[in-house]
């Protein structure tokens, strides 16, 4: 529920009341309103840092919530009027700044607290057994980076694994065939698209080549020939893209 965003309305009390999933923004709840809150305890307090620092009114402070006990999460409240803000580490970032959490208190309401804010902490929001995982590779092994390396792509590299271990499946089974069938096989047709793309298309064809030519020279044995020479060619072309994919951070 939209609650106390720009004036008190005692719009947070209202949601307490209704035993409402979350109550949104809260930048101007009243200490009337908090204590219903409390009280009641079922209602998230979902923070919304992107909003203020787009609108330029006071952000809510988060150590209320906590000094009362009530359950913080976070969200973008992405929109194109108030909060074009697209990206959960940013938020998170301005949570730490704007609203006083700790790094560590803003990753958790950006996660489990998040997930039951929707009514899915049973599902997913934490790392333990039995529940979905519903996770990102970050670039860093420090967690507090999402607060400090604002508009930062911490998680580039994870996406370029992945664009690179489906080409590699792709281009295994495409090499295999085509050494099955005994067909011939010149990579060197391959060197120009290893070139050419972003960070995850050259990925994705530098796993491919690299399939495909493994799959080849393995299927085909140590016979020099052609297809021996083509699969090797492309092997080279898939390890030279995948070095271009990968050598930026």
């Amino acid at each position: 529920m939209h609650a106390d965003q720009l004036h008190d309305v005692n719009a947070a009390a209202f949601a307490a009341r209704l035993q409402a999933r979350s109550a949104d923004h809260l930048a101007n709840v009243s200490a009337d309103g908090m204590r219903v809150l409390e009280r009641i305890g079922h209602t998230v307090a979902v923070l919304l840092p992107g909003s203020a620092f787009f609108v330029g009114y006071p952000p809510p402070d988060a150590r209320r919530f906590l000094a009362a006990r009530v359950p913080v999460a976070l969200a973008t409240d992405h929109n194109p009027g108030t909060s074009p803000l697209e990206g959960m580490p940013t938020a998170i970032a301005l949570a730490v700044t704007l609203c006083h959490l700790t790094p560590h208190e803003a990753i958790v309401a950006a996660t489990i607290n998040a997930a039951h804010a929707l009514g899915r902490g049973s599902r997913t929001g934490a790392l333990v057994a039995g529940r979905r995982a519903d996770l990102v590779i970050l670039e860093t092994d420090d967690e507090r980076d999402l607060c400090y390396r604002l508009g930062a792509p911490m998680t580039t590299s994870g996406t370029r694994a992945l664009w690179w271990g489906v080409g590699f499946a792709a281009g295994a089974i495409v090499g295999w065939l085509i050494a099955e069938s005994g067909g011939l096989f010149i990579g060197l047709l391959f060197l120009f698209p290893s070139s050419i793309g972003g960070d995850r298309v050259r990925a994705g064809i530098g796993g491919a080549l690299t399939g495909a030519g493994l799959a080849v020279l393995g299927a085909h044995g140590p016979a020099l020939d052609l297809t021996t020479l083509g699969a090797g060619a492309t092997l080279l072309a898939g390890l030279f893209a995948s070095w271009q994919a990968f050598r930026r951070p």
